[in-house]
């Protein structure tokens, strides 16, 4: 389904990591995101094995928008939208 709707932004969350870097190369960093699974998992565990995951896979500004760039950037265009009186929907 994320192929075929470019708007659509996916939280690696419940998921195999590995799944999620075969997300970043198919649909690209700027459409893929950490996604924190507490309270089942520690999470300074949980990010190392993030950064573990794709060191060496990805660019280093591919690696920044996998932990949390994108999704900053995602909500920062929300507010913004909300602010000029759009529909953030």
């Amino acid at each position: 389904m994320a192929r075929e709707c470019p708007n659509l932004h996916l939280i690696g969350s419940m998921v195999l990591h590995t799944s999620v870097l075969d997300d970043v190369k198919t649909l690209g960093a700027d459409r893929v995101c950490l996604g924190s699974d507490p309270p089942f998992v520690l999470m300074h565990v949980f990010v190392a094995e993030y950064h573990a995951l794709v060191d060496g896979e990805v660019t280093v500004q591919e690696k920044t928008q996998v932990m949390g760039g994108i999704c900053f950037a995602c909500w920062a265009s929300r507010r913004d939208d909300a602010r000029r009186g759009r529909d953030p929907g």
